[in-house]
């Protein structure tokens, strides 16, 4: 789901309907998905992750 761009609120309502007892809130899931966010930069700014994604592919680039 936070592959699909769906919002916490969203994921919380599916979470919700599929275990009523959940105690997760919205900022739980958001937190969550920022976890998960910067695990996958592992430690890299954003553009170092798109140059090592660009570098890692046969797309051509060029930057100053």
């Amino acid at each position: 789901m936070s592959t699909a761009s769906s919002h916490p609120r969203q994921i919380l309502s599916i979470i919700q309907q599929g275990n009523s007892s959940s105690m997760a809130i919205s900022r739980t899931i958001y937190n969550t998905l920022q976890s998960i966010h910067q695990e996958k930069l592992n430690g890299r700014t954003p553009i170092q992750a798109l140059f090592d994604e660009l570098q890692g592919s046969d797309f051509e680039f060029e930057y100053q």
